[in-house]
């Protein structure tokens, strides 16, 4: 068994809600990430401030995993699910992709999505939809050509969670439908904005009566902090200085 084996093995098993839709042997996979979440920010983990039922249903119903341990920030989470490996691996340790860095996920690496297009016993269909934040300098490295079928979502960092703009040092709207800009949907909040294309999604596979299995990593921008000046400059001065 290789590794993407039996990291997949894993996710069915543990870490996935599976929705089995047509035959048995079809198993699809919703992997849903929040941005840098705290421990304590979540209601079955007895926060005082923060109302989250649907997460609390879902540790409820399913299986919480506590003995295991996560990147802190933005990028090395996304490296270290797509490819298997520590980011220091891949040189992306240190801290997240900034805008305009001229780096991204190696090319060279065998990622999850590549497993599940090319190798995986019945061929998956993989859409991403919301946050990359793993290189976007060269189109080589954006999603649609990391096999993913499909990309809803923006390249960098963080944003306004209505306009949709970045504002600090990289200025304009950052999100695009597939390699294409999308501006249509100004002021509408972003967490509805990925949860409704989800759903959409989802809609069109349970109409099918035939298809692949398929993989939805739904990235939502949430909890991330707004894209605001003074957040900001406090953010490069802890890093920098």
């Amino acid at each position: 068994m290789n590794l993407w084996e039996l990291l997949l093995l894993l996710l069915l098993n543990n870490l996935l809600s599976i929705v089995t839709l047509g035959a048995p042997e079809q198993l699809n996979i919703l992997f849903i990430l929040t941005d840098d979440i705290g421990w304590s920010d979540i209601g079955f983990h007895r926060s005082t401030v923060i109302e989250t039922p649907h997460l609390d249903e879902l540790a409820r119903t399913g299986l919480t995993l506590n003995n295991y341990y996560v990147q802190p920030v933005c990028t090395p989470t996304r490296s270290a699910f797509l490819s298997g490996k520590y980011p220091i691996r891949q040189g992306l340790q240190h801290h997240v992709i900034l805008p305009g860095a001229p780096y991204g996920l190696d090319l060279k690496e065998y990622l999850l999505t590549e497993y599940l297009k090319k190798d995986a016993p019945t061929p998956y269909e993989t859409h991403l939809i919301g946050k990359w934040h793993l290189g976007y300098f060269d189109i080589r490295y954006t999603p649609t050509y990391r096999y993913f079928d499909s990309f809803y979502g923006f390249y960098m960092d963080m944003q306004d969670y209505y306009t949709h703009e970045r504002h600090h040092y990289y200025k304009g709207i950052d999100f695009r439908n597939g390699t294409l800009p999308v501006t249509s949907f100004k002021k509408q909040y972003s967490t509805f904005v990925y949860g409704n294309a989800t759903k959409r999604l989802l809609r069109s596979y349970a109409r099918k009566s035939q298809q692949n299995p398929f993989f939805i990593f739904l990235a939502y921008q949430a909890v991330h902090m707004p894209n605001q000046v003074r957040i900001l400059n406090f953010y490069y001065y802890y890093y920098y200085y």
